[in-house]
């Protein structure tokens, strides 16, 4: 892939709070969450997590670009709370500069460069995680990967 996608995180924040849009493909259901909800906060992702529900609804009616964007936004608001909320630092890096940085911990992972992994959260330990990807098995595997309970978990482990 090779794209920087560490420095495309604000825009993709910002078009999840829906103050900005993509070129190409938008964002689906705005017209099902209040917006004024996206705060930043940790409770915040729990309407994240009922925003997944409805797009899991109608994800097979979706073009490609569309669901990449849904997935690369809302990642990335994701990964945006836990960095700010964390004890932890939180620090987003580029999937390349990962796996060079810490090889053992990228072959731990078995993590491999694709759209889920294209940015990753590293924090001290060092641990990653992978924002973007819980995204996907949420929309992919449901909600028993619950956004919500994600971040708190690693939180509370802070």
């Amino acid at each position: 892939m090779g794209y920087d996608i560490v420095s495309l995180i604000p825009a993709f924040c910002t078009a999840f709070l829906g103050l900005s849009d993509f070129e190409e493909g938008g964002i689906v259901v705005w017209d099902q969450i209040d917006l004024a909800t996206y705060d930043y906060s940790v409770a915040s992702l729990e309407q994240v997590d009922l925003y997944l529900d409805a797009v899991r609804e109608v994800k097979d009616q979706l073009e490609w670009q569309t669901y990449t964007n849904t997935v690369l936004a809302t990642g990335a608001y994701i990964g945006e709370v836990i960095r700010r909320h964390g004890d932890k630092h939180w620090e987003w890096m580029n999937y390349a500069d990962f796996a060079a940085k810490y090889p053992k911990l990228n072959a731990a992972m078995g993590m491999k460069e694709d759209l889920y992994s294209a940015a990753v959260l590293v924090g001290d330990g060092p641990t990653a995680i992978v924002p973007f990807n819980k995204v996907m098995r949420n929309l992919e595997e449901g909600p028993e990967n619950n956004i919500h309970f994600y971040a708190t978990t690693l939180m509370s482990d802070d």
